[in-house]
C-alpha cells in the first residue's frame, strides 16, 4: 500500500486487501443498507436514485459501526455493470468520462503544533513535522536535531517574542512518538538479573557465565510496542499445569521498569559500530514498560528464550528526551566485575543521574536510579552491530528492567514478590502479579538546579483476557 501524505509518499506492506466490499449491487444488499434511511452518495442520490450503480468498499475499525474509511465508486447501470463484470477480462481497465468517487475517512486533519511553527516559518525541519511520526525528521541527523533543539529553546524561553500555537496538555491526544522499525529488548541491571536467576537457580548459579562479559538480548515485537495510556490485555497462552500444559489466561502478569533508546541513524548491513559511533546515533530516550507473562515465560522460554510471554505489549511515553537534553546528567554506572572486550569499551560514562520508579493503581511500589546498570545504551547498541546487523532509524532498544539491590527498588512484581512467595500490600489489598484492571505508572526525571526535566506519563490498564 502506498499513500501520499504531507506530499510525501509512504510505503507498507500488508497481507489482505485494506477494504471489504460491503454493497454491490446495493439494492440486492437489504440487510446491509436500509435504504428508506441511508444516502449512499449525499446529495447525488436524487439524481441517481438507484444505489446499485455504486460499489461501496469500506475499512472497518476497532469501533462498532464506524469505518476508518469509506470508498464509493459508481460504476453505471446494473446490468452492463454485471455483464461486465461478470465477462470480462480480469485485468486492469482504465474508465473516461465518468462520475468522480466519493471518499470519506473518521479521522479528522489536526495540525501539530510543530507543524503550525514551521508553516509560520518560525522553524524549518524541511516539511518533516507535518508527518504523522518523528523519523523523518530523526533522520536530518544530529546537525539538525542540535539546530532545532536551539530554535524550540529560543521560541519557549522566557521573555521570547511571537505567539506560538500552544495547546494545553490536557486537551492533547498523545501518539507514538516514532514508527517502531525494530525493538529489541536487553537484561542488563546485575541486581534484576541476580535477583531472578536466584529465583530459579539459587544464588551460586545467578548470573549466567557470560552476563559480566557482553549484553543479553533477545529480538521482540515491534508490531506490540504502543503508546502511553493504551489498555493491555490479558495474554492467553500455554502454562505448566501438573499434568502438562494447559491453555489459560496468564496468572503472572508483570511490569518491567526500563528506559528506550531511540536509534537516529541507519547502519549498513556487515558493518560495526564502536561504542563511540553507537552513542552519536541515539536520538533520545523514552520510558519502557516491556509487560511479561511470566507463567507463559516459564514455560517456553527454553532453550530459545522468550517469545509470546512477551509479545503481548510493550508501552513506551510518548516524549523523547534527547541525549543533548540528558548531558548535564551523565555519570558512571555499576562497577565492573572484569574488564570488557575491547569492542565494548566506552570512552566516557554512557549512563545518566536519573531517578526511576513505578507505581501501582495510584500506589508508589518503588524507585532506584539508571546509573545502576551494567550496560549503556551505546554498548547494547554496539554489541548490537558486532555481526554486522544493520540498524534503522526508529529502532527501539529497551535498556533491561532497572532494579537496585534493595525490595523497594526493584522493577517488577517476579523480584518484588519473589514470584509470588512474598505479596506486597497495595491500597491496603495484596498482591503477587498484576491483575484485571490494575494500572501500572512508569515515572523518570532529572533535577537540575533550578530545573527539572521529565519524562512524561508510561501508563497502561490491564484489560481481561479474551478466552
Amino acid at each position: 500500500m502506498v499513500i501520499k501524505w504531507c506530499g510525501r509518499f509512504h510505503e507498507t506492506w500488508i497481507g489482505h486487501s485494506p477494504l471489504d466490499v460491503v454493497s454491490w449491487h446495493g439494492n440486492y444488499c437489504p440487510c446491509k443498507y436500509d435504504l428508506r434511511t441511508y444516502s449512499p452518495v449525499g446529495a447525488i442520490l436524487f439524481d441517481h436514485p438507484d444505489p446499485s450503480i455504486f460499489t461501496v468498499l469500506t475499512a472497518p475499525s476497532g469501533q462498532e459501526r464506524t469505518a476508518n474509511i469509506d470508498f464509493v465508486l459508481p460504476h453505471g447501470p446494473d446490468r452492463d455493470a454485471f455483464e461486465h463484470a461478470t465477462s470480462g477480462a480480469l485485468k486492469p481497465e482504465k474508465f473516461d468520462e465518468t462520475m468522480s468517487f466519493m471518499f470519506e475517512t473518521r479521522f479528522p486533519q489536526h495540525l501539530t503544533e510543530y507543524a503550525a511553527r514551521e508553516a509560520r516559518g518560525l522553524l524549518d525541519a524541511g516539511g518533516t513535522f507535518a508527518e504523522p511520526r518523528l523519523n523523518g525528521f530523526i533522520a536530518r541527523g544530529r546537525a539538525e536535531w542540535g539546530r532545532i533543539r536551539a530554535a524550540l529553546t529560543a521560541l519557549l524561553a522566557e521573555g521570547a517574542t511571537g505567539e506560538l500555537p500552544l495547546l494545553p496538555l490536557a486537551q492533547a491526544r498523545m501518539y507514538l512518538p516514532i514508527r517502531v522499525t525494530e525493538f529489541t529488548d536487553f537484561y542488563a541491571s546485575r541486581s534484576h538479573a541476580f535477583n531472578v536467576g536466584m529465583l530459579f537457580r539459587g544464588p551460586e548459579n545467578a548470573l549466567p557465565p557470560q552476563w559480566t562479559h557482553m549484553p543479553i538480548g533477545y529480538n521482540g515485537r515491534a508490531s506490540s510496542v504502543v503508546v502511553s495510556g493504551t489498555a493491555i490485555t490479558r495474554p492467553m497462552g500455554q502454562v505448566r499445569g501438573p499434568d502438562g500444559p494447559v491453555w489459560a489466561p496468564s496468572g503472572r502478569l508483570d511490569l518491567e521498569l526500563e528506559l528506550g533508546a531511540i536509534v537516529g541513524a541507519d547502519s549498513p548491513m556487515g558493518t560495526r559500530l564502536s561504542v563511540e559511533d553507537a552513542e552519536a546515533m541515539i536520538f533520545g530516550y523514552v520510558l519502557l514498560n516491556d509487560w511479561s507473562a511470566r507463567d507463559v515465560q516459564a514455560w517456553e522460554y527454553q532453550p530459545l528464550g522468550p517469545f509470546q510471554s512477551k509479545a503481548l505489549g510493550t508501552t513506551i511515553s510518548p516524549w523523547i528526551v534527547t541525549v543533548a537534553a540528558l548531558e548535564p546528567f551523565r555519570c558512571a554506572g555499576a562497577p565492573r566485575s572484569n574488564p570488557l572486550l575491547p569492542y565494548l569499551h566506552e570512552e566516557r560514562p554512557g549512563f545518566f543521574d536519573l531517578t526511576v520508579g513505578w507505581s501501582m493503581n495510584g500506589q508508589p511500589m518503588a524507585r532506584t536510579n539508571y546509573n545502576v546498570m551494567y550496560y549503556s545504551s551505546a554498548q547494547q547498541l554496539a554489541h548490537h552491530t558486532e555481526s554486522g546487523c544493520p540498524m534503522r532509524v526508529g529502532d527501539l532498544l529497551g535498556s533491561g528492567t532497572i532494579s537496585g539491590p534493595a525490595r523497594d527498588q526493584t522493577g517488577a512484581l517476579l523480584e518484588m514478590t519473589e514470584n509470588g512467595k512474598a505479596p506486597v500490600m497495595v491500597n491496603g489489598a495484596p498482591r503477587t502479579f498484576i491483575e484485571d484492571g490494575d494500572e501500572i505508572a512508569l515515572f523518570a526525571e532529572a533535577r537540575g538546579e533550578g530545573y527539572r526535566i521529565g519524562f512524561g506519563p508510561c501508563t497502561g490498564r490491564i484489560l481481561p483476557a479474551k478466552a
